[in-house]
């Protein structure tokens, strides 16, 4: 909880700084993690200063309750922010009243307090990872999807394929890979795509369908009836149904009663 990084949940905060000035000036790790690295051993420092003059009041049971919470359920950035507010009146706190102590006499009182956060500094900001700017298969994944919304359709199709080759696994990678071939007319290079992934997600209505509607562009309408009726067992759904009837009538005959 304490740690100097920002642990992330599903958001990669220091891959995206590439994309904002503002974060790469307020975001980074090159030694100290920057800014909660600074932020936490101050407000220990001014958490221990505060209860030992005023102890254990509201403000610090708050403080020491919600982090017990959040380290008991899953430590990560967006669960600590909210308590961020807090945490830097501590820290200013902390740092106003080593700043008093550096300024009276003797010095010497201030080399323990001082000593003391320098090794809080050290322990928050110790091991650290480094800042990767490769990028996760699933942040590769969302600048996809970002970049398909926006109609840019080849930077897209090749945010995809580094999803895929960052996680040979990540099935919504190669879902979305295979669905942008198919719909810019890539018909024989989508299909293969997503038939492996119908392969292992059976149970999703959309790999379904997209099989289907490969199949019918390619003029193959039987196998689209295959998958289709296969489709509303594995998967059943309203639009599954329209498809089928869709394709039976595109065949030229009524949809079987089985």
């Amino acid at each position: 909880f304490w740690r100097g990084d920002e642990i992330e949940r599903n958001q990669e905060m220091y891959y995206w700084r590439k994309y904002s000035s503002v974060l790469a000036g307020t975001l980074w790790k090159w030694g100290v993690a920057f800014p909660f690295g600074l932020v936490s051993p101050l407000a220990l420092l001014g958490l221990l200063v505060y209860i030992r003059r005023q102890g254990f009041v509201l403000p610090v049971l708050f403080v020491l309750g919600y982090s017990f919470a959040v380290i008991s359920f899953f430590v990560a950035a967006r669960y600590r922010l909210p308590i961020v507010p807090l945490l830097i009146l501590f820290a200013a706190y902390g740092g106003s009243w080593l700043y008093a102590r550096w300024r009276q006499r003797p010095l010497r009182q201030a080399l323990l307090p001082t000593a003391v956060l320098a090794l809080l500094v050290l322990l928050v900001n110790w091991d650290l990872p480094p800042m990767d700017g490769r990028g996760k298969a699933a942040t590769h994944n969302d600048l996809g999807n970002a970049y398909l919304q926006q109609g840019r359709y080849d930077l897209a199709l090749l945010k995809y394929e580094q999803a895929t080759r960052l996680d040979s696994t990540y099935w919504q990678a190669w879902f979305n890979l295979g669905s942008l071939r198919a719909m810019r007319g890539d018909l024989r290079g989508a299909l293969p795509i997503l038939l492996n992934v119908l392969e292992h997600e059976r149970e999703r209505a959309d790999v379904w369908s997209n099989v289907a509607g490969v199949y019918v562009g390619l003029g193959q309408y039987q196998q689209a009836v295959e998958v289709l009726e296969q489709a509303v067992v594995a998967a059943p759904r309203d639009d599954l149904y329209e498809a089928l009837e869709n394709v039976y009538a595109m065949m030229g005959k009524p949809r079987s009663d089985e």
